[in-house]
């Protein structure tokens, strides 16, 4: 889906078969990832990511062809009195997408295949999607929207919402799941980006770490931080130094996750 697109570490400059890695570590942004648990299960915070690069791990959440896709713009809260006109109809309109149903002009539902061609059409706005196993009637629609403008998770107003996933920022997003794997997923998602920004090839060339590798390192203290300074590129090997450490990294990178090149295989070392 993203094969040789721009890539979320590098920006907009990124090209496939660019130039070589000279001074490449000052160029790239770093890595934040926050597992935490909430009330429907577990919530991640994740930069950088976009929202196409975040959604073949999404479409991996209970796959199938009765599972719906709630699109809302990102709810105001409550406490504003006057929340922005929808983006929604438009963005719609603007990718030729006829939503399966529709609540209103900020409530859409879209199969698999409406979201795929909402994604490819370069999302610039913030909308917030809701997966959800089964048809979606009105009242399911309404109840998701109140409880997100409550603050709340959408987990916990439908019970057959298996994720949601909202843009932060165009390129942070914040994903709630009932699996934890499915968060430790996108993680792993986020550090095959990481080694095709430095290697400067497409995403598909490169294998994700294991899940096991991603839980070892986020059950420590529930956040990570990749700094490229701490990152050494050999011609066989990347060495990936990870900081692991609760608030926000203000300690060197304490231990590794090592790329094997000639393999396409993840390994770590504490």
């Amino acid at each position: 889906m993203n094969g040789s697109r721009s890539n979320a570490f590098l920006g907009q400059g990124f090209s496939i078969g660019g130039h070589p890695r000279s001074s490449l570590a000052s160029m790239l942004a770093s890595m934040r990832a926050k597992l935490e648990t909430n009330a429907g299960g577990y919530r991640l915070s994740l930069t950088p990511m976009r929202f196409i690069d975040a959604m073949p791990r999404w479409f991996d959440i209970d796959p199938g062809p009765h599972v719906r896709n709630l699109l809302l713009d990102s709810p105001a809260p409550v406490s504003n009195p006057s929340p922005a006109p929808s983006s929604l109809n438009r963005l719609l309109d603007r990718c030729n997408i006829t939503a399966r149903d529709s609540f209103g002009d900020d409530l859409k539902v879209l199969d698999d295949d409406g979201l795929r061609m909402l994604v490819a059409g370069n999302v610039d706005e913030k909308p917030l999607v809701v997966r959800i196993l089964g048809p979606v009637e009105e009242a399911d629609a309404l109840a998701v929207e109140s409880a997100l403008r409550q603050g709340r998770s959408a987990l916990e107003a439908e019970v057959r919402a298996m994720a949601s996933l909202r843009m932060l920022s165009p390129r942070s997003v914040s994903l709630e799941t009932r699996d934890k794997s499915s968060c430790l997923s996108m993680v792993a998602e986020s550090f095959r980006h990481y080694v095709a920004a430095l290697r400067r090839c497409s995403v598909r060339d490169i294998s994700a770490p294991q899940i096991w590798q991603m839980e070892r390192l986020l059950d420590l203290e529930g956040e990570i931080a990749v700094r490229p300074i701490e990152t050494e590129v050999y011609s066989s090997s990347i060495d990936i130094g990870i900081c692991i450490q609760e608030g926000g990294p203000t300690r060197p990178a304490n231990c590794s996750l090592i790329y094997d090149v000639y393999s396409n295989t993840w390994h770590d070392e504490p």
